[in-house]
């Protein structure tokens, strides 16, 4: 599996939708024992909504939820680390994240 994206629209009850992932993913990643690269992220920008972000491991332990909750993720590329915030995760997550200086050298 690689990285999720989902996103809850500014249309939605935003608020709501979004504290109800956040809480139940850190419930799932405590679960699983916080297992190493398993994070949630969110975009910095909520000018039209609010959209997370799940690590490869993060999408493997919290796509039973997604299922049973009819939420349908996009597969994306890692965000850049510039452009999000860690919610749930250890701080070697950030590791995880690419970073825009880095792959405009490149």
């Amino acid at each position: 599996m690689g990285w999720t994206k989902i996103t809850v629209a500014r249309k939605d009850d935003v608020e709501a939708k979004a504290f109800r992932l956040q809480t139940q993913f850190d419930a799932i990643f405590l679960k699983a024992l916080t297992p190493a690269g398993a994070a949630m992220f969110q975009d910095r920008n909520m000018e039209h909504g609010r959209t997370f972000y799940l690590s490869p491991k993060a999408t493997q332990i919290f796509a039973p939820f997604l299922r049973s909750a009819s939420i349908t993720p996009t597969n994306c590329a890692a965000p850049a680390k510039e452009s999000v915030s860690l919610l749930i995760g250890d701080a070697a997550a950030l590791d995880l994240l690419s970073n825009a200086d880095k792959s405009e050298k490149q």
